[in-house]
């Protein structure tokens, strides 16, 4: 855009609801410098043990996980979330809104800053403590 801003393609236009205060603890998260943005793992460490994250990996960081548990339990290239911690239905759903947070950070390789700006314009708060109120 003219602004310099990132404008997600129309296809992403849809609105998805997020518990609060979850919704803006993730998009405050991911405007915050201290995560290192990693692709292709929730959370995952170097040699030197320094973490990376992808944009889900710092929503299960906002949820308390820890990252040995995000990087052992929770990685997507084994399972999906099959953990014993509840956490947001839309982020099991790896068709649909975790897809797209997924495919914006790993192929599009678009900044956090970017997906903090589309799930401001693309989500808004559910009431409900945890899991989502729209299936």
């Amino acid at each position: 855009m003219e602004d310099g801003s990132y404008r997600p393609p129309s296809d992403y236009e849809d609105e998805f609801s997020l518990p609060e205060p979850f919704r803006s603890n993730w998009i405050s998260a991911l405007r915050k410098s201290h995560y290192n943005q990693g692709v292709g793992y929730l959370c995952q460490s170097d040699y030197h043990g320094n973490y990376s994250y992808c944009a889900l990996g710092v929503a299960c960081h906002v949820l308390g996980y820890e990252n040995d548990e995000i990087d052992e339990q929770v990685r997507i290239q084994d399972t999906w979330f099959s953990t014993n911690k509840e956490m947001p239905r839309k982020l099991q759903d790896r068709e649909e809104f975790a897809g797209i947070v997924m495919s914006m950070n790993d192929d599009e390789l678009r900044t956090f800053e970017e997906i903090a700006d589309w799930l401001e314009t693309a989500t808004y708060p559910s009431p409900s403590s945890v899991g989502d109120s729209n299936e």
